[in-house]
């Protein structure tokens, strides 16, 4: 159900209405199906060849949990991944920004953002090797306009400006810099839990009035 919320609400319109071949063609749905099966085999992977687990089950099912907990910003969590290997808790610590779908219950950067993001770089790295090529930034089927492009990537640079300024705001509690960067990369995106002192087994119980005001 965490990962039916982190959908994009308007896909089940689509559903109802020209059925399930329709819906799997949206590309930010593919992008964020992809990335859960990617993430949670990679970690499930580590996790268990680090030894964390004897039990094959354990593990898978913890992965994927935890995976679809903080990539749809629910905050659950069935296990402390702060004890995980640096490999797992760094691809958990990337979902922490990305967030699920656009118009999800999910919060985060949203992962259209991040799609078009990373096409927008890939078309600066073609235009840098054909600086002649007409290359527009597409989305599915359709090329999306400047102006929604510009948008985007003032939004993410504001995005990570606000986690940058607000751990520097934060740091004054004068915890560990993994501790103080990922409680408000938590809060900013609405995921829950962070990492350290504010990892899934602990809260923020200890930061200081002013800091949770902030």
């Amino acid at each position: 159900f965490m990962l039916l919320c982190g959908i994009n609400f308007n896909l089940y319109f689509v559903l109802l209405k020209r059925g399930l071949r329709s819906v799997f063609k949206d590309s930010e749905l593919k992008f964020y199906l992809l990335m859960i099966a990617g993430v949670t085999l990679a970690i499930f992977l580590n996790v268990y060849q680090s030894g964390y687990y004897e039990n094959l089950g354990k593990a898978f099912t913890d992965s994927a949990f935890q995976v679809v907990s903080i990539i749809t910003t629910t905050g659950y969590a069935t296990c402390d991944y702060d004890i995980w290997p640096t490999f797992s808790r760094m691809l958990v610590f990337i979902l922490l920004l990305t967030g699920a779908c656009s118009s999800s219950t999910g919060g985060g950067v949203k992962l259209i953002r991040i799609l078009v993001g990373l096409k927008m770089v890939r078309r600066g790295v073609s235009l840098k090797l054909h600086p002649s090529r007409f290359i527009p930034v597409t989305v599915g089927n359709r090329a999306v306009p400047q102006e929604v492009a510009t948008n985007i990537a003032n939004f993410i640079f504001l995005y990570i400006f606000v986690i940058f300024a607000g751990s520097t705001v934060i740091s004054l509690n004068g915890f560990d810099l993994v501790t103080t960067i990922s409680s408000v990369m938590t809060c900013v995106g609405n995921v829950g839990p962070g990492f350290n002192l504010v990892g899934p087994s602990m809260n923020f119980a200890l930061f200081s009035d002013f800091s949770k005001v902030f």
